[in-house]
């Protein structure tokens, strides 16, 4: 059988991630509901080499049993008894981990392609960064086993500074310029569904001390990029759950910060460029030189000091360190026009601006 069609029915409801191809003819035996975790009975994946995520080395020969969507058995082959009518895939030679998890992603896409992809990949949760009436779509039909998908937490648009570093030609952005317009958009956005407050680069320190505010009397969590006027280690203070990409780190650790930080307050984006990518590429050719700056004053007291105090407050660092590779590569195919997404000046520099 193909690894499409075992996935499908197996990997992406029981909320683990198959890897190789199961043996032929075992598709409809293994079919479920897409998505929701719904079945029909027992399903037992025998003989399968279990990584289980925490470290341990790999089990050989194991059997996971699975029901309504939940592994309930976790035992090698040999001694697992299975009940009459459990559905069995002998997956010898093949490997089962987690369902993977897609910290940080910006689904565009057909319905058709883009939910499937996930859970054929294995990747059995997302979170979606810039939150669209499109994805609250896609979360319930995957609820209601009409779509084969993740399971999918959805944050609200971007809450941003005004200019914000997104015009209104790339999708919705939330502009806010004082603490009023901070709070309402909070409540805003927890009335439209969101999980989350997706705070953004350029909001003021009253905007982003009012959405902490706010949202921690609304109930729902604030995330996302650790704007340009606050400090790594405020923002953790307010409960701000997870720091996007590495920009704010950057400073935080350097011992140049106040320096930086006279610099950055200079920034500034043409409130009038009707382009997104336009405004976001003015704002990173101010950036990228400081943080270039930030890195060669780079303090190791410093981050350690702020490590142990991102941990304390329950803060996590996503790095996405994908971007920097994907957005600077430092090779390219004959021919490709690749090349030209980067500007010359940075080709030189991007295999250290993205490798840890």
């Amino acid at each position: 059988m193909a690894r499409r069609g075992f996935l499908a029915g197996a990997a992406a409801v029981t909320g683990a991630a198959l890897t190789g191809t199961a043996p032929a003819g075992t598709a409809r035996a293994a079919g479920t509901r897409a998505g929701n975790g719904a079945d029909t009975g027992p399903l037992a994946l025998t003989h399968v080499t279990v990584i289980d995520g925490s470290g341990a080395p790999p089990a050989p020969g194991m059997t996971v049993v699975v029901e309504g969507g939940r592994i309930t058995q976790l035992a090698p082959s040999a001694r697992t008894r299975l009940r009459p009518g459990t559905r069995t895939v002998d997956l010898t030679g093949k490997y089962v981990i987690p369902g993977l998890i897609e910290a940080h992603t910006h689904s565009d896409g057909p319905q058709t392609v883009i939910p499937a992809l996930y859970a054929l990949a294995g990747v059995t949760t997302v979170r979606e960064m810039w939150g669209k009436p499109v994805h609250h779509e896609w979360r319930e039909k995957i609820r209601s086993g009409a779509l084969l998908g993740p399971r999918w937490v959805v944050g609200s648009p971007i809450v941003d500074g005004a200019p914000s570093l997104w015009a209104a030609d790339v999708g919705p952005t939330i502009e806010v310029r004082d603490a009023a317009g901070a709070r309402r958009a909070v409540r805003r956005v927890k009335r439209e569904g969101a999980d989350f407050v997706k705070v953004y680069s350029r909001l003021s320190r009253e905007a982003y001390f009012a959405i902490a505010d706010e949202a921690r009397r609304q109930g729902i969590p604030h995330l996302g990029h650790c704007p340009d006027t606050v400090r790594i280690a405020e923002a953790s203070a307010t409960g701000h759950r997870t720091i996007e990409h590495l920009h704010a780190l950057l400073l935080a650790t350097s011992r140049h910060e106040k320096e930086i930080r006279r610099r950055l307050a200079a920034v500034r984006i043409d409130p009038r460029d009707p382009s997104s990518l336009s405004r976001y590429h003015s704002w990173f050719q101010q950036v990228h030189p400081l943080e270039w700056r930030a890195v060669q004053g780079y303090d190791r007291d410093r981050a350690d000091a702020l490590f142990r105090s991102l941990a304390a407050d329950g803060t996590a660092i996503v790095p996405t360190l994908s971007v920097h590779r994907w957005s600077c590569p430092t090779t390219f195919r004959p021919g490709s026009r690749s090349g030209s997404t980067c500007p010359p000046g940075r080709w030189r520099t991007g295999r250290t601006s993205w490798r840890p």
